[in-house]
């Protein structure tokens, strides 16, 4: 009995991949010869940097970009090194793995718990998931690669990120991605083609080997199979790509193929501009220079998609626009009816001719409340938030005039034209999260003791934002720490989500009803004679709107304007880069302090099956078939053999005969050669003999099985 548990131990490590066979340096070195293995891993490395590069805009998070690249770097030299040193390759593995999983958790496990509660309606931060866990996974796994075959899978996630990177983007870095791909995957291929071929052949006596006029098979092979669908797949992802959306074709094409990934992405599909949920841990501020739109307008205001009206602390979440339009006027246009919407009798009508150049599917840009819309599209969906939505995409380049009510500025006494229903009011713009902190009320109520009207409270609320706190496009994420607590009374620095979450939030806490609209700014003057606007994709802008009894839903604008950037040293970046490990890593401690013991039973559970099912596994690879002959019992058994010794380093190709390939197993599996040498003479006499095979031969054959099937065990002990 003392020595079953010894035995289930063993077994378990091995089923764990706790032992796996000897490496030996010098004898993989001497295959491929050297300097073979220097030149492959340049050529790995490029296929991983250009997944990285094709992919770094689109990641919108310079920080991630530059981790994943530092990884890339500091995993070249340790790979290089691993190959020619007998360093245990399971505990290298192991460390590799562990640290994947410990940061990874850190690094993810926040995005994945919120997409858990509220999955994401916008296509784009999935494909972002998507893209940044396997950007992890090829960073880490450089680690650990110690083989040239090793090098050759890299090649698959690196090529499954540009196909993404160029479907999502239209960038020159995604087309530099994709060639330096296809260079470091030709080189490598062609590199582990040339090696295979070398060992390819069996020596049989003195040969000489002359050329036919049959076709090499080369041509034939798997590489060249791999590459071909590689070039049709890169080529058709960087045309969808890069098609202009004025076309109807192209634009239905992308419009497809962004629904086939939703749906494996995401639990409900919808339209993705702008998200159904806003995920505020890992808020990013605007950015790019991408050309979103042209406006024409007299009175250029805010461009505005879409509210969000229920915060989570670590959501904003808003409900899609189900109201359609059924009514249209002579000329064309989509009436939008007014009832519910809280627009003042006070408005200033104004008009503004729209030219998307990006199609716009769940909501489109409009001016404050828009009453009128005249666009090609089939039909059109509203909400009483002004929020509106067409039943297919604005295609680029296709021109909607929009008629609207801006509200004022400034509370007139006409009142509200058609008021919000007080439910709706106390439902919808009041609610708050449980577990808010009690200090953000106590300032709101502090701000506005001395405030008369709702308006006057909003307005000192939207100063002290505007003048006490600083704008700063760099702030660090604020979570595990809820958003609005650590920007008021912590970082005191932060962007437009920032500013606007704080102030609707403050102004709830002492009723005022108030939502967060998004966006985007007026842009810059193109044409001051046209009054046209360009708006880019910088221009993205988040603003409170606050419903007060003198006016009805007015915009407030407590961001203060942004300004130029101080100058940043290497220190104020090192302080950002250390305090973004540490918020991770109080990430971990949260979810190991919260979630342990449920974590524990998990990783107990996954262990019992994981080693039940490799122990069932491994039982029925090693149980000699039952219901066949003697000849077939010998030919399972010599086939397991060769399977077996190959898994502990000897040289198997099947064109190499039974006795040679006994003769030429290594020195390190000389203590099973004579197990080996009686399975070979009885797999020889039962396939070549004609003779049937005897019941008797075959138990021998599955003793000398079982016999080598130990002294390997024992060798690895």
């Amino acid at each position: 009995m003392k020595g079953i548990p010894q035995r289930v131990w063993q077994h378990t490590r091995r089923l764990l991949g706790l032992e796996m066979a000897p490496y030996d340096p010098a004898g993989v070195v001497q295959a491929e010869g050297g300097g073979v293995w220097y030149w492959a891993c340049l050529y790995a490395w490029a296929t991983m940097i250009a997944a990285l590069l094709s992919c770094s805009v689109f990641m919108t998070n310079p920080i991630f970009v530059a981790e994943i690249g530092l990884l890339m770097v500091a995993a070249f030299p340790v790979a290089y090194h691993l190959h020619y040193s007998r360093v245990s390759r399971v505990a290298v593995n192991y460390v590799v793995f562990l640290a994947a999983v410990v940061l990874g958790v850190a690094q993810f496990g926040p995005t994945i718990a919120v997409y858990f509660r509220q999955p994401p309606e916008d296509v784009y931060m999935a494909l972002r998931m998507l893209i940044a866990m396997c950007l992890w996974i090829t960073a880490f796994r450089a680690f650990s690669v110690r083989t040239i075959t090793e090098l050759v899978q890299t090649i698959l996630p690196a090529t499954s990120i540009v196909l993404l990177a160029l479907v999502a983007i239209r960038h020159y870095s995604a087309l530099m991605g994709m060639a330096l791909l296809l260079f470091g995957a030709l080189a490598l291929l062609a590199l582990e083609h040339r090696l295979l071929l070398e060992g390819a052949f069996a020596a049989v006596g003195r040969l000489s080997f002359s050329r036919t006029r049959r076709s090499s098979g080369t041509l034939y092979s798997w590489p060249a199979l791999y590459l071909l669908a590689l070039l049709v797949a890169v080529g058709v992802g960087f045309w969808a790509a890069r098609a202009e959306l004025s076309t109807s074709f192209a634009d239905n094409a992308r419009i497809y193929l962004a629904r086939v990934i939703a749906r494996h992405l995401i639990s409900r599909v919808g339209d993705y501009t702008p998200p159904s949920a806003l995920w505020l841990p890992r808020l990013a501020p605007p950015g790019g220079r991408q050309i979103v739109m042209e406006v024409e307008c007299e009175r250029p205001t805010n461009w505005r998609t879409a509210a969000y009206d229920t915060y989570t602390v670590r959501t904003w979440m808003r409900g899609l626009a189900g109201n359609r339009v059924a009514e249209t006027a002579p000329a064309g246009a989509w009436q939008i009816p007014r009832e519910g919407s809280g627009v003042s009798n006070s408005t200033v009508t104004t008009q503004l001719r729209v030219t998307p150049h990006v199609a716009f599917g769940a909501a489109i840009p409009v001016a404050l409340y828009p009453v009128s819309i005249q666009a090609p599209v089939a039909s059109i969906y509203y909400s009483p938030d002004g929020t509106i939505s067409p039943r297919n995409y604005a295609i680029g380049g296709q021109t909607y005039t929009v008629t609207a009510e801006v509200p004022p500025t400034l509370p007139n006494p006409g009142g509200i034209a058609h008021p919000v229903d007080r439910q709706v009011l106390q439902d919808k713009y009041l609610q708050l999260p449980d577990d808010l902190a009690p200090e953000i009320k106590e300032l709101a109520l502090e701000l506005t003791a001395d405030a008369p009207t709702e308006f006057e409270k909003a307005r000192a609320i939207e100063l002290h934002l505007a003048y006490e706190y600083k704008y700063d496009l760099a702030a660090s994420p604020t979570w595990p720490k809820e958003l609005v607590e650590a920007f008021l009374f912590d970082t005191k620095r932060g962007y437009c989500y920032h500013f606007a979450t704080a102030m609707v939030i403050m102004c709830r806490t002492i009723g005022l009803p108030a939502r967060m609209a998004v966006g985007f700014t007026r842009g810059e003057v193109r044409d001051a004679e046209k009054d046209l606007y360009v708006v880019r994709a910088e221009d993205a802008h988040a603003w409170p709107e606050v419903y007060v009894a003198e006016g009805g839903w007015m915009s407030f604008e407590p961001t203060p304007a942004a300004r130029e950037q101080d100058e940043r040293t290497f220190g104020d970046v090192w302080r950002e880069v250390t305090g973004s490990v540490k918020q991770r890593l109080a990430v971990v401690g949260a979810y190991v302090r919260s979630y342990w013991p449920l974590a524990a039973a998990g990783l107990l559970i996954f262990t019992v099956v994981f080693v039940g099912s490799r122990s069932y596994l491994e039982w029925q690879r090693n149980r000699p078939p039952l219901a066949t002959d003697s000849r077939e019992r010998i030919v399972w058994a010599y086939r397991r053999m060769r399977k077996l010794l190959a898994a502990h380093g000897a040289s198997d190709w099947p064109q190499i005969p039974a006795h040679e390939f006994v003769d030429s197993l290594p020195d390190a599996l000389a203590h099973v050669r004579g197990d080996a040498h009686e399975i070979a003479v009885q797999y020889t006499v039962a396939r070549f003999s004609g003779r049937p095979a005897e019941s008797a031969s075959a138990d021998q054959v599955l003793s000398a099985l079982h016999q080598l099937h130990q002294g390997l065990k024992q060798k690895r002990q």
